[in-house]
């Protein structure tokens, strides 16, 4: 099993804290739509493929594909995100970096971390950001929207209604069955953030890690130890809970 350093993770989740809540300045900077109206508003569908078909033209270390399509025939994007650039997952693999999958959006009507991602999305392709120095020693896919379907309705379900977070045992909804086979099975991750929001009054995020006996304890105890301690201090610093 590789050994993931402590710190690439903290890392990858810090930064996404810190972009639930804020947005990245740049001097000359592509915004989402939702930045635009000053986080009124949140980035469409099609907003949203292409502000990331937009941020693609502008790297070399990104590459932009779909992992299949819903019931109503949405494309399901995501961006794989590696220095050199690799297209397979054999090529990832054969690499020997641990490979990140970052996923949101899972119920439709949870789009508050869809969003984050994106910011993601543009400091990942960003040379000299704060998350591109990652690249050097992993490799980081970017899944916005599992459930685009259910995000145009703003419903917690997809278009049948149904909760793709609970079809992971028989996989009979098309979009969550692409997201099983072609990135999580295709890909085999090594580390796979499942973001949702919404939790417990009065935190303003809540989570936790692997809770049964199935995967290797040293992950249970990387988050309880490491990752969540850190989160709760950065959390602490600017004025929030968890």
């Amino acid at each position: 099993m590789i050994r993931i350093k402590k710190r690439f993770l903290i890392g990858v989740l810090s930064a996404l804290l810190v972009l639930s809540f804020s947005a990245i300045a740049f001097s000359q900077i592509i915004r989402t739509a939702s930045e635009e109206s000053g986080f009124q508003e949140y980035t469409s569908y099609e907003e949203m493929l292409q502000f990331l078909q937009d941020i693609q033209a502008t790297s070399t270390e990104m590459l932009l594909s779909s992992f299949g399509k819903t019931i109503e025939g949405r494309e399901q994007p995501y961006a794989i995100f590696s220095r050199p650039l690799v297209t397979q997952p054999w090529e990832a693999i054969a690499s020997g970096k641990p490979i990140v999958v970052l996923a949101a959006n899972v119920h439709g009507g949870e789009k508050t971390v869809r969003e984050s991602l994106l910011l993601i999305t543009r400091e990942l392709a960003t040379r000299g950001s704060d998350m591109n120095w990652l690249l050097d020693d992993l490799v980081v896919l970017v899944v916005p929207s599992i459930n685009p379907d259910g995000f145009v309705r703003g419903t917690r379900g997809n278009s049948l209604g149904i909760d793709l977070n609970r079809d992971y045992m028989k996989l009979e909804q098309p979009a969550l069955a692409n997201y099983v086979r072609n990135i999580l099975l295709t890909w085999q991750p090594h580390v796979i953030l499942d973001a949702h929001n919404g939790g417990s009054y009065p935190y303003n995020i809540c989570y936790h890690g692997a809770t049964n006996a199935a995967p290797d304890q040293r992950i249970t105890r990387l988050c309880d130890q490491e990752i969540f301690p850190f989160i709760h201090s950065e959390m602490e610093k600017h004025g929030y809970k968890s």
